[in-house]
Formats: structure tokens, sequence, C-alpha cells
């Protein structure tokens, strides 16, 4: 008689579902991919540490949880399933411990700069797992930058965490050289997972009443500034497109003018209408990691704006390894309208992609055997 098949639990651990698109989206498609390829995914629902109280923190938290991300939390209420309850304290992340794991993935997204994840300690790291039967797996995990902001006793922690995982991956080649150098354990450099899945993967999420747009210039820029603006109207203006800005700052130009602090200019759209605007766009400007990967995966021509104090080490990874460079503006590659008309040639960045997409889900599904 065949024995039958034991599923094996996989959790996913990964920065807490709020109104970031990008950081929903890869861990929407982490949990997919996993479960595509038979494993029991259950996102752990960290959140940060409890750290503050009184009326006017409670106020601001209900308002940004009920009003202006409400629509991004429905996506992850309806597509990232199951989760665990609410993990808010260290005590409750050691319960995981007779969770029945067979393996924890950390990742993607940036879990490992260390300035961003102060409200939880170590946990990024895996601290918290004492069972020996579990093993301990990065999956793209970030640092977002060339460098890590820590003392020598947070180093030295953070490499004899490392030394107890089974795998090692990151997203950045940045990380790659970090690992080796600072903490001297082995890794591979793989996807961001949005990039496990495919397209079509994520056309179901688009809402089928919404009228496809016409003519559009998609925009999704976090940082509203003067100069961004005036290269987001001389973009539309060049290629006579009208402007759809996807990100909660409805329109940079009047919050910049300061005569539009409504919540309407505040509210984040719905990950559908976020994902539309990638589907629909003639061209995309964009200064966020993820909306370059959107722009790639549906295949858009478009430039990033690169923001040196954000950090590049993500664009820089990404765009070099495809051959699209050119493609990111900096103080040193500046602006100019020549871009615009020059290609991306889909064809030959999809059959480099492709490869890297291969290895990317040969290490996971490696890691898990």
């Amino acid at each position: 008689m065949n024995k039958e098949k034991v599923v094996k639990k996989i959790g996913v651990l990964t920065l807490p579902l709020k109104g970031n698109y990008g950081g929903v989206l890869q861990a929407f498609a982490l949990t997919t991919f996993l479960k595509k390829n038979g494993y029991n995914a259950i996102l752990i629902d960290r959140q940060w540490d409890i750290q503050q109280s009184g009326i006017s923190y409670l106020i601001k938290k209900a308002i940004y949880h009920h009003l202006l991300i409400k629509n991004v939390k429905y996506f992850c209420k309806k597509w990232i399933n199951p989760k665990t309850k609410k993990i808010i304290s260290q005590k409750q992340i050691k319960e995981l411990n007779d969770f029945g794991f067979d393996a924890v993935v950390v990742g993607s997204d940036q879990v490992w700069r260390l300035e961003h994840t102060t409200g939880v300690g170590s946990n990024y790291f895996l601290d918290f797992l004492k069972n020996k039967k579990t093993k301990k797996i990065s999956y793209a995990a970030s640092f977002g930058k060339d460098s890590v902001d820590g003392d020598s006793d947070k180093l030295s922690e953070i490499a004899s965490l490392l030394s107890e995982f089974s795998a090692i991956s990151v997203r950045e080649e940045s990380g790659v050289k970090i690992c080796a150098e600072l903490f001297k354990v082995e890794v591979k450099q793989v996807l961001d997972p949005v990039l496990l899945l495919k397209r079509d993967d994520y056309l179901p999420i688009i809402n089928k009443s919404y009228l496809k747009l016409d003519r559009t210039l998609t925009t999704y820029v976090l940082d509203a500034s003067i100069a961004n603006n005036k290269i987001i109207q001389d973009v539309a203006k060049y290629l006579e497109l009208k402007v759809v800005s996807i990100n909660y700052k409805k329109d940079p130009g009047l919050l910049l003018k300061k005569k539009s602090l409504d919540f309407y200019n505040y509210m984040y759209p719905s990950v559908s209408n976020w994902l539309r605007g990638f589907r629909d766009a003639e061209f995309i400007v964009t200064d966020s990691f993820h909306g370059t990967i959107f722009s790639v995966l549906f295949k858009k021509q478009f430039i990033v704006i690169g923001n040196e104090k954000r950090g590049l080490a993500r664009f820089n990874s990404i765009l070099g390894k495809l051959g699209l460079m050119e493609r990111l503006i900096t103080s040193k590659n500046k602006y100019n309208r020549e871009i615009l008309s020059r290609s991306i040639d889909f064809k030959l960045v999809h059959e480099k992609l492709d490869k890297e997409i291969s290895f990317s889900k040969s290490f996971l599904l490696e890691a898990l055997k």
C-alpha cells in the first residue's frame, strides 16, 4: 500500500503587510509559488512589537488602517492565506516553535535592513526558532543597500544566526558581498519573489469591471519632488500620453504646493487598480523597485528615477542583470528625452530573465527538500 504523501508545512516571514504594494505582492507571490509546488505555505503575520500607546497614536493608527490602506488590507485578506494570528511580541513569536513547521523561509523585501526592523529585534534572522527539525532558509532577503548599519556585537550575532541556516539567498549582488565578507556564509543571488510567477498569475487580481485605460503614462513615484514632477510632465508631453498616478499621492504637484491635504490624496488605491496601471500603460515612470519589476514583467517601456538616499543597490542589481542600466535616471545619468525614443527589446530581456527565474526556482525548491 502506498503511503500518503506528507505535505510539508512552510512558514513565510516577511515585513508587516501594510500599504506597500511591492511588499504585499511579493508575499502573495512567494506563498502562491509554494502552494503551486505542493507545499502548505503559511504567512507568519509578524507585526511590530507594540511600543506606543495614547489616544493620539491610536487615532492615527485607526485612520491609517481603516481608511488610508483599507483597499490594500482587503487584498491581503482575500489573496494571502492562510496566515498565523497577529504576532506582536517576542513571547508570541517563540510559540511558533510548536507550530510544526518543516521550514521557515524569511524574505523577501528589505527584511535584513537593520534600521527598518528595530521593532522586532533579530526575528528576521530567525533567532526565535529553536526547533532543530525546522529548516532555516532565506529567499531573496535584502539589506536594501551596500552596507549594514550595526555595531560589532550586532554583526557578530547576525553572523552566528546565519551560520544556522541550511540555505541562504539574497536579492542583490551587494548582499552576496556582504554575506561573504562580513558574515562569512555561503550565499546565492536570486530574483524577487514576484518574478516566480508569470504575468498571467496577476491578471485575476484585476477587477474585471475596470475599463482598459487608453494612451496612459502610468506613474508610481514614491518621492514627490519638483524635479520628478518635471520629468513626468516632460515624458507625458513628448509621448502625448495622459498621466495616471497609481500611488497614494494622487497629484504630487498639488501636494508639493500644499494646496490639497484632504484624505483623498492619501488613500491608497486597491492592489487591483495598481496592477491595472501596469497592464494598461503605454509607458511607465517609477522610482520604486517593485514598480521597476512589474514594468519588466508586463513588458512596458519605462524609466526609473533613482533615489540615492533610499539606496540604488536593488536597482543596479536587477537592471544590470537584464542589460537595462540606461533606464535608470540618477545624478550621474541625467534624464534626457533621447531615452524615450529607444525601445526596450523585451525578447532579449526575457531571455535573460528566464534563466534567472529557472535558477531562482531551483534554489528554493532544492532548499526545501
